[in-house]
């Protein structure tokens, strides 16, 4: 796996990628501190599988560089890490094409699970945050995990018996919950069979 962090805060360059290897390890981390720099080396390096990626850069301004980026890179999956948590951003951020958003207040183990959920083809939303804002997120289809997990919830099974029937861990099942409701449009497990009946019209 090769990763690139861009992000002008030093002490967030520095974290990211040990973070990243932990979850990864062998992974190929390059970091950048402004969009320029980001590109340059996406240029270059033509194996990128994603880009972690700050809004808040000194060389653009709100979604800029994550438009350019997936312009540029459209196969390369990009993961927004910024310090906004303004539903307006996240939607925007998802809409764009980002494969996820994670706040920079969510602790290490919540942001290596959400790099998990990434990595196995959802797409990661604050569980917080899916209540301001569940009917307006973007539709996309579901990773063969999330419906295994989607089958499961509408079975009645809980987090723990989900981590136990598919032997992945309980705070991996609730990130996947957390992108089956995001998709569904739904904030809880009670809107989640008309949030499929929605899905299927």
């Amino acid at each position: 796996m090769e990763v690139l962090v861009v992000d002008d805060h030093p002490l967030t360059l520095e974290m990211l990628p040990e973070v990243l290897r932990g979850v990864f390890p062998g992974a190929i981390v390059h970091t950048a501190a402004d969009l320029a720099g980001a590109l340059g080396i996406a240029r270059r390096e033509r194996s990128l599988d994603y880009i972690l990626l700050d809004l808040g850069l000194p060389d653009c301004k709100g979604l800029e560089g994550l438009t350019r980026i997936r312009q540029e890179f459209p196969r390369v999956r990009v993961v927004v890490v910024s310090a906004s948590e303004e539903s307006e951003t996240i939607l925007g951020a998802l809409k764009a094409g980002a494969a996820g958003y994670i706040p920079k207040t969510e602790k290490t183990r919540v942001l290596a699970a959400a790099l998990q959920l990434i990595a196995a083809g959802g797409i990661y939303v604050p569980g917080k945050l899916l209540s301001a804002m569940p009917a307006a997120l973007p539709r996309a289809r579901f990773s063969g995990r999330e419906g295994q997990v989607l089958r499961l919830l509408r079975n009645g099974l809980s987090n723990r018996e989900i981590a136990g029937k598919l032997r992945i861990s309980e705070n991996t099942v609730k990130q996947y919950v957390s992108a089956v409701f995001a998709k569904l449009g739904v904030s809880s497990r009670v809107g989640l069979l008309a949030g499929v009946r929605r899905e299927r019209r």
